[in-house]
C-alpha cells in the first residue's frame, strides 16, 4: 500500500486567490486539480482557485 501522508504545505505562487496566504502557501482545507484526462502537468489546473 502506497504512503498517503498529508503535505501539510501546498505551496502556491497564484497571488489573485482567496487562499494564497502571501507567503506562497495555499491555506484551503483541501485542493482539487484537475481535469480528469489531463496527460502532463501543463494540462492540470486547480479548480480550488477562487479569485479574492
Amino acid at each position: 500500500m502506497q504512503d498517503q501522508s498529508k503535505n501539510n504545505k501546498i505551496v502556491c505562487e497564484v497571488e489573485s486567490c482567496i487562499y494564497h496566504d502571501k507567503n506562497m502557501n495555499c491555506t484551503a482545507q483541501q485542493i482539487k486539480v484537475g481535469p480528469t484526462g489531463a496527460d502532463c502537468c501543463s494540462e492540470t489546473a486547480c479548480e480550488t482557485y477562487k479569485h479574492e
